[in-house]
């Protein structure tokens, strides 16, 4: 008997795909965390080797996007930052991969969508840039359903940003960043 395949399948992102990472962005945040599309643009341009869609089927329903890091020694908030530049701290020569955005768009969520796009995307970099050594990411911790992916696949809280998250219309709100040896 075959094996079931997954309904979604990870694609490259190019930069005629911003309008479309853009559609998600604004849909999978609130106000006062999102990006604007001039920072994706920067991204794409700089490492499109990072950047991945989710599909199902035809659909685009999610996307992932990458930095790689070299000799980080601490948790600068600067390094976290929204709309912080590609350029002051990407390094593909480095051993850290950053998740510097990821979202699944809310009718695709508690699907597994967005279990298989973090894999995805980790297994995709790190099969692409073998000399990455661990994962590192920033997640509200209020969001317990990423917060729940990324311990099920083995990150831990390495540290606590309070007050990192400011949404508009709410209290600002703690950071998680979370680690993974790989």
């Amino acid at each position: 008997m075959e094996a079931a395949r997954a309904p979604w399948s990870l694609a490259p992102a190019v930069p005629g795909d911003l309008e479309e990472v853009m559609r998600l962005e604004r849909a999978g945040f609130p106000p006062g965390i999102v990006e604007e599309a001039p920072v994706f643009r920067q991204r794409l341009e700089a490492f499109a080797n990072g950047f991945f869609l989710l599909r199902q089927g035809p659909r685009t329903v999610g996307y992932a996007c990458t930095e790689i890091w070299k000799d980080r020694q601490d948790y600068l908030t600067e390094r976290f930052r929204l709309g912080h530049p590609l350029t002051g701290w990407h390094d593909p020569a480095g051993d850290e991969c950053y998740l510097a955005s990821m979202t699944v768009e809310p009718a695709a969520r508690r699907s597994g969508a967005g279990r298989f796009l973090f894999r995805e995307t980790l297994l995709a970099m790190r099969s692409a840039f073998p000399a990455l050594r661990r994962g590192i990411l920033l997640v509200n911790e209020g969001w317990t359903g990423a917060c729940r992916i990324y311990r099920d696949e083995g990150f831990v809280v390495a540290c606590r940003m309070p007050g990192f998250f400011r949404p508009e219309d709410f209290p600002p709100q703690a950071g998680l960043v979370m680690e993974k040896e790989f």
